[in-house]
């Protein structure tokens, strides 16, 4: 019901130069050194890339969407099937939660235990590695290409779809899935995803990209039930295997190439490359993390990414657990909310988010998308009945904004830096992935404090902070309205 918004930023010092607003919002903390910039340079980079105002029909834009909504049907499609699957391989090959007593079997609550620790612990451990390995990943794509980035993270996914086929055909164990996965997710679709869209929309445009890049990857509402009733395990492989090949074909063949996301106009390569000293890479990747809170212009906007982020995979952690503790609901009675949920998102992220942006300016629609969660939190905390969540649900589509707006504001400012784009964009993300671990362990935590609407309370009050944050923001920072 949240978003919270893809940590991709950073850059490398100097940076841009600033305006005299800015310049004084920053000078009474003394933190204006390295603002030196050499312009010509960074205008000549700017227009080394091909930068337009994103169309269906422009070059590479179909590839792109056609890789984005395949890969989301394939992630829903594992998703949904894995748990099903899991409960028979830990029950000796034999679904207990088929039976007549269904979810509630002691044998099926016994192999979903098993399956739900495994998920943890390895979702931990990717997420620990995603955060040392981020600004590596992303100096590949400096060096590389993101072209090559995005043939790399297909592969690795039509690899897991392999190993997904064959756990559903009986031939091979779930830990060869469960693993493939976490590898997988040290390619991260968004880190290319946003490489993609920053080297190819100019600043203007990137909060509504990167809204529609929100509404194409969060469709589990209404696709998911659809999936349910139609898929066999048998016929989920296949579907997988087929888009996994239409994935990697279209990548490797189709998609067009690019210069490295951080790849000067004058043909230098960046200096945290394969081939310099090792000492330099890594201090070049560690100065990549602790750039985004040292520097003024990225330090606030990433702490409302990282409030943002802990917000987003704390509610989904908690959100069936506190409908079922005060309304006794189930899967299927809340697969509605679920459903006017994503599409009350999809309405703001196609079609609201452009003329609220050219009326409010990006700023504004940010603070939209925290007053949106404080009202949404507020009705789920105070909903009589399950009835009244539906009309939470259809107006909690602004939240869903904050991600393409922040998102927008940091990679333009990283856009910005010469040289080390796609290593601080790594790094940002690296970031982000701390908040997918703090914010579920706090708002559990929380929700077994014996009162089940605190992780609410909880909520509210941090996007009380978040509106704050965002109000210390210097409003040059944000760019121009399409």
């Amino acid at each position: 019901a949240r978003a919270a918004p893809l940590l991709a930023g950073g850059g490398s010092v100097p940076g841009p130069a600033v305006d005299q607003e800015t310049q004084s919002s920053f000078a009474s903390s003394g933190t204006l050194r390295h603002w030196a910039v050499d312009e010509s340079a960074a205008a000549a980079a700017a227009e080394s890339l091909v930068l337009q105002a994103p169309s269906c029909c422009s070059p590479g834009w179909p590839q792109l969407w056609s890789i984005v909504l395949m890969d989301t049907v394939n992630v829903i499609i594992v998703t949904l099937s894995l748990p099903d699957m899991a409960a028979a391989f830990f029950n000796g090959g034999v679904d207990p939660c088929a039976g007549g007593a269904g979810r509630d079997a002691p044998a099926c609550q016994e192999a979903l235990g098993k399956f739900a620790g495994l998920t943890t612990l390895l979702g931990l451990v990717s997420a620990l590695l995603n955060f040392g390995l981020g600004p590596v990943i992303g100096a590949a794509a400096d060096r590389l290409g993101t072209k090559l980035l995005f043939v790399a993270s297909t592969l690795a996914k039509f690899v897991t779809g392999l190993f997904f086929a064959g756990l559903a055909l009986g031939h091979l164990s779930i830990y060869y899935v469960l693993i493939s996965t976490e590898v997988m997710a040290l390619l991260p679709s968004k880190l290319t995803y946003g490489l993609w869209i920053v080297e190819r929309t100019p600043p203007g445009y990137r909060s509504v990209t990167f809204a529609r890049l929100g509404a194409a990857t969060a469709l589990e509402g209404i696709v998911a039930p659809l999936l349910a009733v139609l898929l066999t395990p048998k016929s989920a492989a296949m579907v997988v295997l087929a888009l996994g090949c239409a994935v990697l074909v279209t990548a490797v063949v189709f998609l067009p190439g690019s210069p490295g996301a951080g790849a000067s106009a004058s043909g230098r390569p960046p200096a945290s490359l394969p081939g310099a000293p090792r000492q330099q890479r890594v201090g070049q990747q560690l100065r990549g993390l602790l750039k985004l809170f040292a520097h003024p212009k990225y330090r606030l906007v990433v702490l409302l990414s990282l409030i943002g982020g802990a917000l987003e995979a704390g509610f989904a952690s908690i959100w069936f657990l506190y409908l079922k503790e005060k309304f006794g609901m189930t899967l299927q009675t809340m697969a509605p909310i679920l459903s006017l949920t994503t599409l009350s998102n999809l309405v703001a992220q196609i079609w609201l988010i452009k003329p609220l942006q050219r009326r409010f300016g990006l700023k504004g629609i940010i603070s939209m998308a925290f007053l949106s969660g404080i009202v949404t939190c507020t009705g789920y905390l105070l909903a009589p009945t399950p009835g009244a969540l539906l009309l939470v649900a259809a107006v909690s589509g602004l939240g869903s904004l904050a991600d393409p707006g922040i998102t927008a504001v940091i990679t333009n400012l990283a856009s910005a830096d010469e040289g080390e784009l796609g290593m601080t964009l790594g790094a940002a993300f690296s970031v982000g992935s701390i908040s997918s671990i703090v914010g579920p362990l706090l708002f559990r935590a929380l929700f077994a404090g014996g009162f089940p609407g605190l992780p609410f309370v909880f909520a509210i009050a941090t996007d009380v902070l978040a509106v704050f944050v965002l109000s210390r923001v210097p409003s040059n920072l944000f760019p121009s309205t399409p």
